[in-house]
């Protein structure tokens, strides 16, 4: 079985690998200037770049808890891709109606069962789960 970090990673390199694809340039951990009220920055998991311009094209943030500052800093960044990939169990409807009311973001909602691991999976395993889905 995959843990919720391992899952995170692979399909994070997962969408890395994706963007040469959509023949864009792409970044892990992006920083989104300005995101909170006091000034600070944040990061999101994957950003890709349009090659002929170099123009931000999409971002991706992942989660498997409901976090108000992943929104934040999805709806902060300045491109007309928005995705938001969402693995946990609670409901989202509502705090994506209140956040997102001009419903830029796309959500990327499924759910996976994951147990406390006893045993170290190895990274092939945890890859392999991402490319299932």
């Amino acid at each position: 079985m995959v843990d919720k970090l391992e899952f995170h990673s692979a399909l994070q390199k997962k969408l890395l690998e994706l963007a040469p694809d959509f023949c864009c340039y792409r970044e892990k951990e992006h920083p989104i200037p300005n995101v909170q009220s006091n000034g600070r920055s944040g990061r999101i998991d994957v950003a890709w770049w349009t090659l002929a311009d170099r123009d931000l094209l999409a971002v991706f943030e992942i989660d498997s808890t409901v976090r108000t500052k992943s929104l934040r800093k999805i709806l902060h960044a300045n491109c007309p891709y928005r995705f938001w990939v969402y693995y946990g169990k609670r409901g989202i409807k509502d705090l994506i109606e209140t956040l997102d009311t001009e419903h830029k973001i796309t959500i990327i909602d499924f759910s996976i069962a994951f147990e406390k691991r006893k045993k170290k999976v190895k990274q092939r395993e945890t890859e392999q789960l991402v490319l299932d889905i």
